[in-house]
């Protein structure tokens, strides 16, 4: 495997973030559950805005173009099989949504213990966002478990 340079951590992350985007999209015009819908038109907007940033800041850390595609290395929300059946509940893409979010996190985690100064810092509050959705999406999963459960 050919070491990770930091114009390729950046480009991952675009594409990770990118990918999330049309993961949640997906999921929410695949959908006939109007809360999942929502849900997921609301994470996806926010997928876009982190891509967005992290080409933004990317650019500022890498004087050189960052390269157009990721590489085989790349952590992305992906979307299964049974999240394309309309009838997939909230419960159940949520409860993908929290190990997708979990993974990109801790992929941003690792990039920040293996970069110095300030690619490290970035990735390190990349992976703070992504916890921040972790929590997001584990509060939602818990607002639905307590209203199915009244």
């Amino acid at each position: 495997m050919i070491p990770l340079t930091l114009r390729q951590a950046i480009r991952n992350a675009i594409e990770a973030e990118e990918g999330a985007g049309r993961f949640y999209r997906t999921l929410a015009e695949r959908s006939a559950d109007p809360q999942v819908r929502e849900f997921c038109a609301k994470m996806a907007l926010q997928e876009d805005e982190h891509a967005e940033h992290v080409e933004a800041f990317g650019k500022t850390l890498e004087d050189r173009p960052i390269p157009r595609e990721a590489d085989e290395d790349t952590v992305t929300e992906t979307v299964p099989d049974w999240t394309l059946d309309e009838d997939a509940s909230l419960e159940d893409v949520l409860k993908h949504a929290y190990r997708a979010e979990d993974r990109v996190r801790a992929y941003y985690a690792l990039l920040a213990e293996a970069l110095d100064g300030d690619a490290g810092d970035f990735f390190r509050k990349l992976a703070h966002v992504e916890a921040l959705h972790v929590q997001e999406v584990a509060h939602a999963l818990e607002r639905f478990r307590s209203e199915e459960n009244s």
